[in-house]
């Protein structure tokens, strides 16, 4: 697994309740989930959706905080940011 995106998926939840702060890094373990954009952009229409992060719990978790600009998905700059946060 990418070990950027877990930090930087760390850093993101940093501010999560603890409640839910096992279950995330569960998930970053978890060899099922993919880390690429393109992997999650399964009908390549350049943007995850929310059905898109169904099989993805931390990024379920995360969806409202890395869709920035509130439209309802998250496109690939803000994809991006999770691993920019982490150089």
């Amino acid at each position: 697994m990418n070990k950027t995106l877990i930090l930087a998926l760390t850093v993101a939840f940093s501010s999560m309740a603890s409640a839910n702060e096992n279950l995330v890094m569960d998930e970053m373990k978890s060899a099922e989930m993919e880390t690429t954009f393109e992997s999650i952009d399964v009908d390549t229409d350049g943007v995850i959706s929310m059905e898109e992060v169904s099989e993805h719990e931390v990024l379920q978790l995360a969806f409202e905080e890395l869709d920035v600009d509130k439209d309802g998905s998250i496109n690939e700059e803000e994809y991006k940011k999770l691993t920019e946060v982490a150089q």
